[in-house]
C-alpha cells in the first residue's frame, strides 16, 4: 500500500464521512505548486507554500497535512474553473480516473473543494484505456474518438459537493489565494527583474530624449548606449540612470548586488 493510500485510509477512520476529513486539516493550508502553476496563471516560477505547520510528530499531524494537500489540489481546480467561467466556459461536472483519484476520500474532497459534481469511470488503467480508444479509431472499429470514448468508457459513480461544508471551503479557498499571492510577491521582491528594453526606451522618450541623442550628448557614438541592452556596461548604465533620476540598480537589479548603492 502506498503512503497516500495509507494516509487516506487512516483519515477515514477518524471521521464520520469523507467530507468531514477537511476538519483534520484545521489550521493547515497547502498550495501544491511544487512544479509551478500551469493553469490558470501560467506561472512556471511559482512554488509551493505550506502554512500552519507546528511541532507535532504524531501520525495524526501527517494525516492533516495530507488532507490539506488534497484540498489544495481541489482549490487549484476551482481556480481553473472560475477562470474558464469568466470567459463563458461553464463546467457541469469533472471526470476523474486513475492515480490518487481512485480513493473515495480524494474523490469526495475534490468534489467539495471545487464545488462541482465529480464523476468517476470504471478504468483501473486510464492511460491504457486512452490508447485503446485511439487504437479503435485507427483500426476502424470506431468512426471517431468521441464515439470510441462513449463506447469504451463506463461510468462508475458520482460525488456531489457537501453543501454544509461549502462555506468552510470558501474560506479555505480564499486562504489558498492569499498564500498564492504572497508567494508571488515574496518571489518578486527577492528576485527583482531588470526593466524591459521597451520600458527603458519609453522612459527616455518621456523625458524628452532617445538613446541616440543621449549617446551624442555624452560624447559617445550614436549606438554606444545601446550596448547596455545586451551586456553589462556600468558607464552606460550610469548615464541612462542619471538621466532618468534613478540608480542603475533600479533599472538593472540583476547586474548589481541587492543592497548595493550603485
Amino acid at each position: 500500500m502506498s503512503l497516500p493510500a495509507y494516509l487516506a485510509n487512516l483519515a477515514l477512520t477518524k471521521v464520520c464521512s469523507p467530507s468531514e476529513a477537511v476538519r483534520l486539516a484545521d489550521g493547515l493550508h497547502v498550495v501544491p505548486e511544487f512544479l509551478g502553476n500551469r493553469a490558470p496563471l501560467g506561472d512556471p516560477d511559482a512554488r509551493a507554500v505550506i502554512a500552519g505547520l507546528g511541532m507535532a510528530t504524531e501520525p495524526d499531524s501527517l494525516v492533516g497535512l495530507y488532507v490539506a494537500g488534497v484540498c489544495g489540489i481541489g482549490y487549484g481546480l476551482r481556480q481553473i474553473m472560475e477562470a474558464q467561467a469568466r470567459v463563458g466556459v461553464t463546467t457541469d461536472c469533472v471526470v476523474i480516473s486513475g492515480g490518487a483519484g481512485r480513493h473515495p476520500l480524494v474523490r469526495q474532497l475534490l468534489a467539495d473543494t471545487c464545488g462541482c459534481a465529480l464523476l468517476t469511470t470504471r478504468a483501473p488503467e486510464p492511460v491504457l484505456l486512452g490508447a485503446a480508444i485511439l487504437g479503435a479509431v485507427a483500426g476502424g472499429l470506431s468512426p471517431s474518438v468521441s464515439e470510441a470514448m462513449a463506447q469504451f468508457t463506463v461510468p462508475e459513480g458520482q460525488y456531489s459537493p457537501n453543501e454544509e461544508l461549502r462555506a468552510l471551503h470558501t474560506r479555505r479557498y480564499e486562504a489558498y489565494q492569499l498564500l498564492q499571492d504572497a508567494e508571488k510577491l515574496i518571489r518578486e521582491e527577492m528576485h527583482l527583474r531588470d526593466w524591459h528594453r521597451a520600458d527603458i526606451l519609453a522612459a527616455l522618450h518621456k523625458s524628452g530624449t532617445t538613446v541616440v541623442a543621449l549617446s551624442r550628448a555624452s560624447g559617445l557614438s550614436n549606438s554606444s548606449l545601446s550596448n547596455v541592452f545586451y551586456r553589462s556596461w556600468p558607464r552606460g548604465e550610469r548615464i541612462i540612470a542619471d538621466h532618468l533620476g534613478v540608480a542603475p540598480s533600479v533599472i538593472w537589479p540583476s547586474r548589481y548586488p541587492l543592497n548595493a548603492s550603485a
